[in-house]
């Protein structure tokens, strides 16, 4: 069976204590493995939420003109992003699968990541849709 939610980090920080402390109650061994196993996946989406975001600033930081880049930041208007860079090949579409190859390399060892098409990087607004686009892409890998 596959559940599937969306929730954003501050809720997920939320969910996972009270998953944990459920977890510590849990009288069956069962129920304690299938809490924890459910407190270790939305930790590590977090961890790599975290470290994409991380490598977009690593990576996009020559391309923003000295703008700070935050989640919220829209790529054109609030980065100074120009547009040829997103349309390129040799640009966001290069930066983005880049990450995903080198997430999907260290994490899941011996799967191939899945290739983000162009259609979808053109699309893109903020670096938070950059980010969803990866984790969505390292979760089909």
């Amino acid at each position: 069976m596959k559940i599937e939610f969306e929730i954003n980090d501050s809720e997920a920080y939320i969910l996972v204590p009270a998953l944990q402390q459920a977890a510590s109650q849990a009288l069956d061994v069962k129920t304690f493995e299938v809490l924890q196993k459910v407190t270790r996946e939305i930790l590590e989406d977090i961890q790599n939420g975290v470290y994409i975001f991380q490598q977009l600033i690593n990576y996009l930081h020559p391309y923003t003109n000295g703008n700070s880049i935050l989640k919220s930041s829209k790529l054109i208007l609030n980065l100074g992003i120009s547009q040829n860079f997103i349309n390129s090949s040799q640009g966001l579409y290069y930066v983005l699968s880049y990450i995903l190859g080198v997430l999907v390399a260290t994490r899941k060892p011996g799967k191939n990541p899945s290739r983000i098409a162009m259609t979808e990087i053109v699309k893109l607004t903020t670096v938070e849709d950059c980010i969803n686009l990866i984790q969505d892409h390292y979760e089909k890998s």
